[in-house]
């Protein structure tokens, strides 16, 4: 981060992006084998990462409010350098998977509206009624860049003034959602997940308002993070509720609850002194991006072995997602230290890229 360093934000892209490749790992590759509602429960990282975005965005541009166009300029600029280039690498990476191996896909379809709509963040519906992009794993940049366009707008006034302009504008975004959807683009767009983005910036708010408060401690950090895990394991009281649906207003309650409750736990946490366990956790937080983009390709891959080898369907499905997040981590981080991070550099003329 610019002006201080939160090893818990790292941390948290971390747990986030393990969370992911879980759920996806488990589910990808399950041929048909029953998942546990424990494992369902790894939902939660898709939440951790709207709390950290909405935490990110607004201590990393504290300092950009009131200064008009230029802002808004600069803004933008540092926000499509951050998430377009590897989103447009991943997108054509997939779209000619989709053109060679169509039947690795569950509901895409080729066609060159659907390549160009994902281009823009505008999802399509298949003929099955999933609404989804090129590059499904990246649904959540659609909310990131409605919420860039709400920031970078209120960007123009003075910082109490821009804040409550934002907070605001998610909030009817989010009550929008609670009516009733004409077409499948309001149903895909109008949510009340973007108040997950509303709470990192309250905590980042309260955050920058007492910069000289202690750190989290190891034990608070402990008992708010097991507030969390239980609160998420109390869903598995509640009948009948699809704990794997990835966009019902629901899903505030039993994701972004604990979402919100882990990151006041964490975000602020200092390093532990062992430097390996750093070392690591900032090596995976870093590429948390990419391995979020990446690991649909890579599971993929796990996923066509698999099916030419039947055996190794055999494996115990806990193995197996243990490889496969082992693997998607991997390619995630090394396509972060050899593609992205040049790339930045370059794009931004070897100047410090904004996360």
């Amino acid at each position: 981060m610019c002006k201080k360093n939160y090893f818990g934000i790292t941390l948290l892209r971390s747990l986030a992006a393990s969370l992911v490749l879980i759920i996806h790992s488990s589910t990808l590759l399950s041929f048909e084998r029953h998942i546990s509602n424990q494992v369902m429960l790894t939902n939660v990282g898709v939440d951790i990462f709207f709390v950290i975005s909405g935490f990110i965005i607004t201590y990393a541009h504290w300092d950009d409010f009131g200064k008009g166009k230029a802002s808004i300029k600069h803004f933008i600029k540092k926000r499509v350098i951050r998430i377009y280039p590897m989103y447009l690498l991943f997108t054509l990476i997939t779209a000619f998977a989709l053109l060679i191996l169509p039947q690795f896909f569950f509901s895409s379809r080729s066609s060159l509206l659907f390549f160009i709509s994902s281009l823009f963040f505008l999802p399509s519906e298949m003929e099955n009624g999933d609404i989804t992009l090129l590059l499904a794993v990246a649904w959540t940049l659609s909310y990131e860049v409605v919420f860039y366009l709400i920031f970078s707008i209120a960007l123009f006034f003075r910082r109490t003034t821009s804040l409550i302009i934002i907070s605001v504008a998610i909030i009817v975004w989010s009550l929008l959602g609670l009516l009733p959807h004409s077409s499948y683009l309001s149903s895909y767009f109008l949510t009340t997940l973007p108040l997950e983005f509303l709470a990192g910036i309250l905590i980042c708010t309260v955050s920058k308002n007492h910069e000289n408060a202690k750190f989290t401690s190891p034990k608070q950090a402990f008992l708010l993070t097991i507030l969390s895990v239980l609160m998420l394991y109390s869903s598995l009281l509640i009948p009948e509720i699809n704990l794997n649906e990835a966009r019902e207003n629901a899903r505030l309650i039993y994701f972004g609850m604990p979402a919100i409750i882990v990151f006041v736990g964490l975000f602020n946490l200092t390093s532990p002194a062992n430097r390996i366990v750093v070392k690591l956790i900032e090596m995976t937080g870093n590429a948390s991006y990419v391995t979020y983009l990446s690991h649909f390709l890579t599971i993929g891959c796990i996923k066509f072995v698999m099916r030419k080898i039947p055996v190794l369907q055999t494996i115990l499905l806990p193995m197996v997602v243990i490889f496969s997040c082992l693997l998607c981590t991997f390619v995630g981080v090394f396509i972060h230290y050899y593609i992205e991070k040049p790339l930045l550099s370059l794009l931004k003329n070897k100047s410090p890229v904004t996360p």
